[in-house]
């Protein structure tokens, strides 16, 4: 369930730090407009423009964190509704298996 690494890594030489920021993610379609709410409801956006004007190397790591969080956090909140959804089913079972039984 835990988001693996969402940012391809970077290919070898120079690049500029705000490149990191518009890194490509590996995620579906889906995945991405889940991810693209989330940042909106916490006031951030994955498009331009940044809520920073410089990134520096560590502004880049923490913004990458935080969106693998996110990602993280979606993933765990389908697990659970899927979850839940098995549990509603079972309590419906056991309900009408009450109901012949008893």
């Amino acid at each position: 369930v835990l988001a693996k690494s969402i940012v391809a890594p970077l290919k070898p030489g120079v690049t500029l730090r705000s490149l990191q920021l518009a890194a490509p993610l590996q995620l579906g379609g889906r995945q991405m407009k889940n991810l693209e709410n989330e940042f909106v409801s916490i006031q951030l956006s994955l498009k331009k423009p940044r809520p920073f004007a410089v990134p520096t190397q560590d502004v880049c790591k923490k913004y990458n964190e935080l969106r693998q969080d996110v990602v993280t956090l979606i993933n765990m909140r389908n697990h659970i509704k899927m979850k839940q959804h098995k549990l509603d089913g079972l309590r419906s079972i056991l309900k009408q298996h009450n109901k012949a039984g008893g």
